[in-house]
């Protein structure tokens, strides 16, 4: 391989549903027996390997896994050619991903926050279309008049925003790549006043699902919360934050109304 190999990790596979690829690789007839994941001083690299039991058990990889490795499974797939195919977006992760980013945020803003301010709500503003995820906290230490606007009153809260990323991410770019030229025709009866591509949904679903995981979760005790600290996930034109995605009543998309013509 041209450089020196550091350590050899063996992974079986046993759930063929969990490989990559799953639309331009036919797993059902060439099944990898394990993932050989091969540490080198230049880096990394996973591939997919069998063995031929009519050629004396002779090893040989079926796939190089171009993907991250440790392999995981990627955001966005593609179903068919590059030029006609589908692009299939996987939830679980996206929102593992967007879970880990936040724990790093929550990790530094955690140590300047803690025993100043309670934390009373944590909220994503998203805009799947031009690539936006902003993170925003509010605290029990704020300037604008919620009497009159409401607590989800994002841009007036202090700490709005606060993330560098939230606009030049590579999640930021996956989520505008998967909903880039798709049709703005949907429109949710919470804020029919926009309409959206169908895709935008599936992305603040996701939002919220990250919202859920563990590691998240975990970095979020860090903070002081307050007795009635709750989460929001909104779509950035939703301006009167009437549909928060974070509830289950808002995660069925079957109430989406295609706007005619």
């Amino acid at each position: 391989m041209g450089a020196n190999i550091v350590s050899l990790h063996i992974i079986p596979i046993y759930d063929f549903s969990t490989l990559p690829f799953k639309y331009n690789a036919n797993w059902s007839i060439h099944q990898p027996e394990f993932e050989l994941q091969v540490e080198t001083t230049e880096g990394q690299v996973s591939w997919f390997v069998c063995r031929d039991i009519l050629n004396d058990g002779k090893l040989y990889v079926i796939l190089p896994c171009f993907v991250d490795a440790p392999w995981k499974a990627p955001v966005l797939e593609t179903r068919g050619s590059a030029e006609t195919g589908l692009v299939e977006f996987n939830k679980e992760a996206f929102a593992k991903k967007l879970a880990s980013q936040l724990s790093l945020e929550f990790c530094t803003w955690s140590v300047f926050l803690h025993g100043l301010v309670k934390i009373r709500a944590f909220a994503l503003n998203v805009d799947p279309n031009e690539g936006v995820i902003q993170p925003c906290l509010l605290t029990d230490n704020e300037n604008f008049d919620e009497a009159e606007y409401g607590n989800w009153c994002l841009a007036d809260w202090r700490l709005y925003d606060f993330a560098q990323w939230s606009h030049n991410d590579e999640l930021c770019r996956l989520i505008g790549d998967y909903v880039q030229d798709q049709p703005q025709e949907w429109v949710h009866p919470k804020f029919d006043y926009w309409a959206q591509a169908k895709e935008d949904f599936d992305v603040l679903l996701a939002c919220a699902m990250s919202l859920q995981e563990p590691e998240f979760l975990k970095f979020l005790d860090r903070f002081d919360l307050s007795d009635d600290f709750e989460f929001g996930v909104f779509h950035a034109h939703d301006e009167n934050r009437e549909c928060n995605f974070v509830r289950n009543e808002n995660q069925d998309l079957s109430v989406l109304m295609k706007q005619s013509d």
